[in-house]
């Protein structure tokens, strides 16, 4: 059912989320969306309220779908180079998290600890799209 729901936030809920993004602006509403996924991923590794599993699961879907839209947008605006290599990590980020998350529930056995896995790799997510998105610096226009 949740991953029903997710493509019903996928199909119906991408435009939505894009032009909220539009409004907010990249450097504003990309950051929360990650910042928002984070504090969902947490709360699953910290929660066994299944009312609460599903919404935080929920939430983590809206923010996915919400990032993906559009950081493949600004990342095909910024040119064939930038996106080819969006293209390539979104490509390897589905190869290897399920596996990644899969091989620490299967060896470890903690089932938390790929939520916390998760939330870890949303934060270097974060930091790698602040790096990436950066406004342009304006330390040159005040030159006297």
């Amino acid at each position: 059912m949740l991953l029903g729901c997710r493509w019903v936030l996928d199909t119906l809920g991408a435009p939505i989320y894009d032009a909220l993004i539009d409004r907010s602006g990249l450097h504003i509403g990309a950051p929360l969306c990650f910042i928002v996924g984070i504090m969902a991923m947490l709360l699953l590794a910290m929660n066994n309220n299944l009312a609460t599993l599903s919404a935080s699961i929920i939430i983590f879907f809206v923010c996915g779908t919400t990032l993906t839209t559009v950081i493949s947008a600004e990342a095909s605006h910024r040119g064939s180079r930038v996106f080819a290599r969006y293209a390539t990590a979104a490509d390897l980020g589905a190869l290897f998290g399920p596996v990644i998350g899969w091989s620490v529930y299967e060896f470890l056995n903690v089932p938390d600890l790929a939520f916390i896995l998760g939330a870890l790799l949303y934060t270097i997510g974060l930091l790698a799209a602040l790096i990436a998105f950066r406004r342009p610096s304006t330390l040159g226009a005040h030159k006297e």
